[in-house]
């Protein structure tokens, strides 16, 4: 689609965004049935988990005295200790069999859908929506329990704020990220749509039951809950597979420490152990590995303050008018750096060494400086000249993005606490995602000036 080629190529996007979200409305309205019976929402902090806690002891599930089920205004639900845990204690086994797998869903009605399809077959968390989607409409569903405890809508998911909420993250990386997940998920939902044919219909889902919301409900639980298992393939041997793990998705995030989880294909399960200390009455976290807060917003609706693994993306590209353009395109390959493309700015390290040896290639004007440069660039300054350039032009650039930003950091911060007090769940990770991406920005900002000054002292 158009949207995804304009990020690629760093041209403003908002307009088509904006167009497609338009379509998207037309296709919805014309989706909702002609009577609609309101029902009010039921408050998820009164959910009854009986039924599903009677499921999980009817089929045997292990270690069921270790935790329960309570809620956190903040985190939503959580697993609560029902006993003291030292760190490395087991916690929590979930046998294979009470998940949903990828493996589950080529076995089930859906697997007439996977026929002659790459994309179903290649991509597994569009496999595991549809299987999901299709459990919640079988009566008598072994998962039933399970997906009747699931939230009837997922209100962090980003995937389906409200235009003027999305564009408030106008400028950020984030907002790239998630137009291109919202065009993923419009051309999948087109591809299976357009794939339930008359035979097809009538023996997996009738095209009438596959709107555009109900498939959004089954991406957006999928994206935010899936974990990576190993399966046995059609060949006897191990391969990936996404999983909806019951029990494992309750447990929420903290940083600090490591990943504390495996799948241990010889028993059949994956495994919890604790990362830390557990009092009675905690709740219990794990980490979910190293990931900045834009993929877990955009994955599964929430965001972290001072997230160490942060980090933002700036486009850079060589001129088109530039005639050494061939030869630098030769050199960047060869230390596999693209001519032109997304370069990461981290919290830890904001100017990293890929942008320094791009842009020291990128602004090197005589073909004899290039020739020299060549074996060096990618190590070391090729000149304090070219230096002095690389981190001007870089410094513009930042000057630039901050300056398209619609609100200052100090705004920001002033907003989150507004929404923390309000309850503005969507404006709190509005705000969040402003305040780590200009921060970044800022503290780039800083390095490059006292590198400038270095470089000067040293002319």
């Amino acid at each position: 689609m158009e949207v995804t080629k304009a990020i690629a190529e760093s041209k403003d996007f908002i307009e088509l965004f904006k167009e497609l979200e338009i379509e998207i409305q037309k296709v919805r309205n014309a989706q909702k049935p002609t009577t609609v019976k309101k029902t009010k929402e039921a408050d998820r902090r009164y959910f009854d988990w009986k039924p599903f806690m009677k499921w999980l002891k009817d089929n045997n599930f292990p270690n069921i005295d270790n935790f329960e089920i309570t809620f956190n205004p903040l985190s939503g639900h959580g697993l609560t200790a029902k006993k003291d845990f030292k760190a490395g204690e087991l916690i929590l086994e979930v046998p294979t069999k009470f998940m949903m797998t990828n493996k589950t869903a080529v076995q089930s009605k859906i697997a007439l859908l996977f026929h002659n399809d790459q994309i179903l077959q290649s991509v597994y968390s569009l496999a595991l929506a549809l299987h999901l989607l299709m459990e919640k409409k079988t009566l008598n569903s072994f998962w039933g329990p399970y997906i009747d405890s699931l939230p009837r809508k997922v209100p962090n998911s980003p995937l389906f704020w409200k235009i003027d909420e999305v564009l408030k993250l106008r400028g950020t990386h984030a907002l790239e990220e998630l137009a291109k997940l919202k065009v993923s998920f419009v051309k999948a939902y087109c591809h299976v749509y357009f794939r339930l044919e008359k035979q097809l219909e009538n023996a997996i889902m009738k095209r009438a039951q596959f709107t555009y919301d109900s498939f959004g409900w089954a991406y957006s639980v999928t994206y935010s809950r899936q974990n990576q298992i190993y399966v046995e393939g059609s060949n006897k041997k191990l391969v990936p597979a996404f999983a909806l793990i019951p029990v494992f998705d309750l447990m929420n995030h903290e940083n600090g420490g490591h990943i504390t989880t495996n799948y241990i294909y010889e028993k059949d399960l994956l495994e919890t152990t604790a990362k830390r200390d557990f009092k009675k009455g905690e709740e219990i976290k794990i980490f979910y590995g190293e990931r900045p807060n834009v993929e877990f917003l955009i994955n599964s609706g929430f965001a972290i303050p001072n997230n160490p693994f942060n980090y933002t993306a700036i486009f850079f590209s060589l001129l088109e008018s530039d005639k050494l353009k061939p030869k630098k395109t030769e050199i960047l390959q060869k230390c596999e750096l693209p001519p032109s493309g997304k370069f990461a700015l981290s919290i830890e390290n904001p100017v990293q060494d890929e942008l320094l040896s791009f842009l020291r290639i990128a602004w090197i004007n005589k073909e004899e400086e290039l020739v020299a440069a060549e074996p060096i660039f990618n190590t070391q300054p090729v000149s304090t000249q070219n230096e002095l350039k690389v981190y001007t032009m870089l410094e513009l650039k930042i000057n630039q993005i901050l300056s398209n930003f619609p609100t200052k950091l100090e705004d920001d911060k002033k907003q989150i606490e507004i929404a923390k007090q309000s309850g503005a769940t969507h404006d709190y990770l509005i705000n969040q995602i402003l305040i780590d991406e200009k921060t970044i920005l800022n503290n780039a900002l800083t390095i490059i000036k006292n590198k400038k000054q270095l470089l000067q002292q040293n002319k």
